[in-house]
This record gives structure tokens, sequence and C-alpha cells, in this order.
């Protein structure tokens, strides 16, 4: 350990060595430590030891208590933040700590639960948006008044489909938009949605590989070359829509359809194809002539 201090002494007057140590992930545990605790470190060092994935737990438990609320929003969102300090720092005053701990997908669900409550709505979208939210909470949060939590809800893949269907009819564009961009909307409400009187609305139902072959056809013939492009970039595009698309009139259209993995590339033909092929030509036109 002295000798740790004594390489840190050398170099504590180096900012930029400083940097480099508090932000590689292959710093002994040791420095780090000694670079959380250090009075001579400061505050933009402490928080790149805090966001720093090797950062021992003790260190981190140094940090979570630190007067900067930077350095308490980078344990915050540190994936390796034990489930105790993250329970301190979801009740933090303020509202980056509280946030960066709603969306640490290493966040127990009992606290995430307890953040969906908060006053702050930028908070409760982090909440939605979180993989490890439980579906009792996303189906509270799809009632939320600020739109943009609902929206989070419905973009979060784990959303039941009862509470994505509710959206659906979402009087906000947005949500709806987030519905259809869902992977695991299903279909039939794709269906619905894909006549939905928002134009984001139908080229989010356009771009969904999950879209139904026919609805994808509908929208191959649309005016509207944005909706156009998307069924041409989708996966799940046929490849005789595909084949037409790549005859459109707008070039991007046709990029994008001969570019998709379903398109029909024609084979080149051989020698012998053409060489047969002009050969019965010449035949019929042969035996035209005589008659």
């Amino acid at each position: 350990m002295d000798n740790y201090k004594e390489l840190l002494n050398l170099i504590l007057t180096d900012k930029e060595k400083c940097v480099l140590i508090a932000r590689n992930p292959n710093t002994p545990s040791d420095v780090l430590r000694v670079l959380a605790q250090n009075e001579d470190t400061d505050e933009d060092l402490r928080e790149y030891v805090a966001w720093n994935e090797s950062a021992p737990v003790d260190a981190l438990a140094t940090l979570a208590q630190d007067k900067d609320f930077r350095v308490r929003r980078g344990v915050a969102s540190n994936k390796n933040t034990p489930a105790e300090i993250l329970v301190t720092l979801s009740t933090d005053k303020n509202l980056d700590v509280r946030y960066n701990v709603a969306r640490n997908e290493s966040t127990p669900a009992e606290i995430l639960t307890t953040l969906a409550q908060d006053k702050n709505e930028e908070v409760r979208v982090a909440v939605a948006s979180n993989k490890n939210t439980p579906v009792d909470v996303l189906s509270k949060l799809a009632k939320d008044e600020d739109w943009d939590v609902r929206n989070w809800t419905a973009k979060n893949p784990n959303t039941p489909a009862d509470v994505l269907i509710a959206l659906s009819k979402d009087k906000c564009e947005g949500v709806r938009r987030a519905v259809a961009w869902n992977e695991h909307t299903p279909s039939d409400v794709l269906i619905t949605l894909a006549k939905d009187e928002g134009f984001w609305v139908r080229k989010a139902v356009a771009q969904n590989k999950n879209t139904p072959v026919d609805v994808l056809i509908t929208f191959s013939q649309d005016e509207d070359e944005d909706l156009r492009e998307a069924v041409a970039s989708n996966k799940n595009t046929s490849g005789d829509v595909l084949t037409t698309l790549s005859k459109d009139e707008d070039l991007l259209v046709r990029y994008l359809a001969m570019n998709n993995k379903n398109y029909n590339k024609e084979k080149p033909r051989s020698a012998l194809e053409e060489y047969a092929e002009k050969n019965n030509t010449q035949k019929s036109s042969s035996i035209e002539q005589e008659r």
C-alpha cells in the first residue's frame, strides 16, 4: 500500500495522468481506493473512480457520501454498486442521483418500485425504461399523468400485452408510436395502428419486424416514400415485395430494397444458358420463315 501512495504522490500533481488512472478498468483496486479517499483528489477524479466498474465496494461506499452530487451520481450509475448503497442513493436529494439509480440495470426491483412513485417525472421515466422494472409497476406507470412516462413504458420490452393494448389507444401520438415500435406488440394491435391517423405511428408499424406481411404489402404501395422506405428496410418484407420496390421511383427505396437480405437477386446466366436461348430463338425464326 505504501508503494501505491508513493506512486500517487508522484502523479497527483499531474491531473491528466490521474484521470487516465481513475478511468482505467485495469487500475488496481488499491490505487482506486486511495484516489477515492485521498483529500487531495479533486471532484473530477473522484467522479471517474465512481464510474469505474473496477472500483472496490468500500471505495464506492465512501464516494456515495461525497458532498459533490456528480460523484454520487457516478456511484448511482455504476452497475457494480451494491444494493444497500443504491438504497441510500435512491433517496438522495439530488434529482440526477435518483435518476441514475432508477436507470441502473443493477438496481433491485424493490428500489425501482419505490422510485416509480418519485415526484419527479424524469425519475419515473428512468424506471419505466429499466428492463428490471416489475410488470405490476409498469402497469401503474402506463397510467402516469406524464406522457413521456407512458411513452417509455410502451417501449419497455417487458411491458405485458394487455398494457400495450391499452397504450395503443393513448391520446398522445408519441405513446401510440412507441407501442407500434415495440417488437413485443401483438400483431392485431399493429394491424389496428397501421390505420392510425398519425404518420409517425404508421411509420413505426412499417419498421416493426413483426408487422404482418399483408400490412407491409399495403404500405409498399403508399404514396409516401418514407413509408415505402421503411418497408424496404424491414426484415420481414417478402422477396416479391422487395422486387417491386427495387423498381420504385424513389432512389432510396430502390437502394434499401436491393440491400435487404430478403431481396431475390437474379442469378447471372451462364454462357451455356445464353447460347441455348439464342439457339432456340434462331430455330423459332427459321420455322416461321418456312411456314
